[in-house]
């Protein structure tokens, strides 16, 4: 029986939010570059629902893979790799299985968001056909992964999916709250962000009372989820998982530092990302940036940022109340 090393049992598990993140990706810019709001807008009210609703659940999953892969350490390592232990390799004949899924609930969704006449006919059987089909996708990808050891991997990561779950809901929920605060940040949010492109050698155009800029042809409102005020919540919830999580290893109040400094980075990155997403509309496409890039890249930024910074902070010798054991040093590298 071959016995799996921490690096293979960190690929393992890591293949899984892998797959289904990138699968994610895929068809969300296929459906931002095919469709607009009004796509949604002329489906019937229960999928409307249903699509908002599925929208805020993936964001909150999104956040909490994040949440996940920050509360990894050598423990979490160890039980999966004995859950792990005599596991089959992963055969194409189990990914067929996957996939297949994953081109059933792509279909209908293009399909359902292109014909919405189609939606209005099939009503309740269409809505189940669609749920039954999206709880397949994750679920055949598991099987397929994990095999016979997905109860032992589930049972092993049971405390920690939980409390992953926890700070990705909670994430999710303070962004929501705190988001009516936007207007505080616009301005210095455009500032920024005028700073950062004149830097770079482009003409800008500003107009402070929208508040709004404007790079050639492309223009973009600084509003509430261009604020970064749903970012700089987001993370600090995260972090304070964080620290509670390995508040044993620890010194404080040295690493309360961490919420200023995160908040800080959160805030510059959130002034990159518009003006990278300036610069996507006015040279490559308007409608890519309007649509997928706006979307999508607060979370890309978001997962990113949090990384890190964990990562860094746990490398910062006076954060530390004592040494990190060697193999626990050894299981984040991986």
């Amino acid at each position: 029986m071959t016995v799996a090393t921490h690096g293979q049992t960190t690929v393992r598990v890591a293949t899984v939010p892998a797959v289904l993140i990138a699968e994610y990706l895929c068809l969300f810019l296929v459906l931002a570059w095919r469709h607009d709001i009004d796509a949604v807008e002329a489906l019937p009210s229960s999928w409307q629902g249903l699509l908002w609703a599925g929208s805020g659940f993936a964001g909150a999953m999104i956040a909490a893979l994040g949440a996940f892969a920050v509360l990894w350490d050598g423990s979490i390592a160890d039980r999966m790799r004995a859950a792990l232990a005599g596991t089959r390799p992963v055969t194409g004949g189990s990914l067929s299985v996957h996939f297949a899924s994953y081109a059933a609930f792509a279909g209908l969704t293009i399909l359902i968001l292109a014909r919405p006449d189609v939606a209005a006919d099939l009503g309740w059987p269409l809505l189940v056909l669609w749920l039954g089909v999206a709880v397949s996708v994750p679920t055949s990808l598991v099987i397929a992964v994990l095999g016979a050891s997905t109860k032992a991997v589930l049972r092993a990561a049971g405390p920690h999916v939980a409390l992953a779950a926890v700070l990705g809901t909670a994430t999710d929920v303070a962004a929501d709250q705190i988001l009516p605060y936007w207007r505080a940040l616009s301005d210095p949010t455009l500032r920024l962000v005028t700073a950062m492109l004149e830097a770079a050698g482009f003409t800008v155009l500003v107009e402070p009372a929208l508040p709004g800029i404007q790079l050639g042809d492309f223009g973009a409102h600084i509003g509430a989820t261009c604020s970064g005020i749903e970012g700089m919540a987001m993370i600090t919830v995260l972090l304070a998982g964080y620290l509670y999580r390995f508040r044993e290893e620890h010194r404080f109040p040295q690493a309360l530092l961490v919420f200023p400094a995160a908040i800080a980075i959160s805030f510059v990155a959130n002034a990159a990302r518009i003006a990278i997403l300036l610069w996507v509309g006015d040279r490559i496409d308007p409608q890519l940036a309007k649509g997928a890039f706006h979307s999508m890249a607060g979370w890309v930024f978001f997962c990113g940022i949090s990384l890190g910074i964990i990562a860094t902070l746990r490398r910062l010798p006076w954060r530390s109340c004592s040494p990190v054991p060697a193999r626990s040093a050894a299981a984040w590298s991986t």
